[in-house]
Order: C-alpha cells, then structure tokens, then sequence
C-alpha cells in the first residue's frame, strides 16, 4: 500500500488514476467555501420589528373660557405648532402630562376639538418636543402669550414650555368623532381618561 506524507502528492495520485491532469489540482482549490456575505444581512431582516403604528392624541390648551381657547387653537393651527407646559404647580413638573408628552412620537396624530364651532384640528406630529425659554414663548409666541395670560404673561415660575411642529388640518365634528373626543372607552368613546392637557385615544 502506497502511503503519503502530504494531500498534494495523494490529490495527484488519484487523478492520474482518473486520467486528471495532476497539475490541475490545488489545495487552494478545495478550501470550504466562505459563508455568504448576504446571510447576515438576511438574518436581520428577519428579525426587525417594524415600527408601532401611529398613535392618536386629544390635546388640550391654556386659557380662560373657551373663547381665549378657541382662539389659541386657531393660532397654534395657523403657525403649525402645538405648545404646552409641563408645570404642574409650585415649583414641581407635572409628571401625568411629562409622561403623556414623552409618549408622542413622529407620525402621531394629535386630536384638538372646537366643540362650539362644532369642529377639530387634526394634526400629524413632524418633531419630537423642543423645549423654549419664557423669552422664546414671549418673542416668537406673543399672540398667545397675550390671549392666554395678557401682558403679564404665565406665573414666573413657570419654565417648563414645549413646542411641537405639527401639520394641522381642520374638519368637522361628528356626531360619532364627538363621541369618540368626549367619552370614555368604556362608554363607547376612545378616551382612556377623562381629563387632561395630553389624553390617549384607543
């Protein structure tokens, strides 16, 4: 029995046998194949979550009585944004209405009704929330610095102000879109509370 002492002279040995040209053969030949560069990338696909859908959002605005309401409403729609403050009282952040804020993402829908012009803002949410200065509020928001608080503007203490950039449209209310703004889910509506500035609609 013929032994060899390495693969070259045994490739060779049994190609001749076959009628093979020996020189055709390498090692280099027979090294296994790489693994496909696509597999890793197949791989991740599989096993990337798409995106939640949207979410809806009623939201709510300052003012006293719901003419200086309607008003800011309409101002917010016309300059595409949506404001908001994050104080709830003394010096203290309000944390139900951080917490509804940092739950809206890009591509969510915000829900703002105008019950006695029988109407509502449907906005759809372009940036996250950008915080602003009392100074920004006043300067680039002075309309409704003064319908909300007049010219003495919101309680010093108050810091805590967010914008939104929102793309507002408007359409009318019905009486099944009233439901769904007024009510609670339990009662046939999409509210999951009854009040606050943020509410999340089911």
């Amino acid at each position: 029995m013929t032994i060899y002492t390495n693969v070259n002279e045994f490739c060779s040995a049994v190609m001749a046998h076959k009628g093979a040209d020996p020189s055709m053969i390498s090692v280099e030949a027979r090294k296994p194949r790489s693994p496909s560069p696509t597999n890793g990338t197949r791989w991740a696909a599989r096993h990337i979550h798409p995106p939640p859908p949207p979410t809806e959002f009623k939201v709510g605005t300052w003012g006293q009585g719901e003419q200086r309401k309607r008003l800011i409403k309409s101002i917010m729609v016309e300059k595409g944004v949506y404001l908001l403050s994050l104080w709830g009282g003394e010096d203290k952040v309000s944390g139900a209405r951080k917490n509804a804020m940092d739950s809206i993402r890009v591509g969510d829908t915000l829900r703002m009704p105008d019950y006695k012009d029988g109407i509502e803002y449907v906005g759809h949410v372009e940036t996250l929330p950008i915080s602003l200065t009392r100074k920004t509020l006043a300067s680039e928001y002075q309309d409704v610095w003064k319908v909300a608080w007049g010219n003495e503007g919101p309680d010093e203490r108050d810091i805590h102000f967010r914008v939104l950039k929102v793309s507002w449209g408007c359409t009318p209310l019905t009486p099944e879109t009233e439901k769904d703004l007024k009510k609670l889910v339990k009662n046939g509506g999409k509210c999951t509370r009854q009040c606050g500035t943020i509410i999340k609609l089911i």
